[in-house]
């Protein structure tokens, strides 16, 4: 019961931040010029699991894993999460 409480104050509170920081216009903007100054870009990222590797074919993880870290780098975000990550994905990343 708790951990939901907590969950759903949390997701409201992300939600309220994200809100505003959309509804901004003409502010100021943060080293990475795409995210207004005083919000935060949270992403959240599915890897899929590094392990499917011979029944991924052209989704295997050696294949997208350059093209992962590059979006992170391009979005820059403030907080990401990643969701499916195995430990050698996680660490490549």
């Amino acid at each position: 019961m708790a951990k939901k409480v907590i969950f759903a104050i949390l997701t409201s509170f992300l939600l309220v931040v994200s809100i505003s920081c959309s509804i901004q216009k003409n502010t100021a903007k943060t080293v990475s010029n795409n995210t207004p100054k005083g919000c935060a870009k949270i992403i959240s990222y599915n890897v899929r699991r590094g392990d499917l590797a011979k029944d991924d074919g052209k989704n295997a993880w050696k294949k997208r894993r350059h093209a992962t870290v590059e979006m992170i780098r391009r979005e820059i975000p403030s907080v990401f999460g990643l969701q499916e990550a195995l430990n050698n994905q996680v660490q490549y990343i």
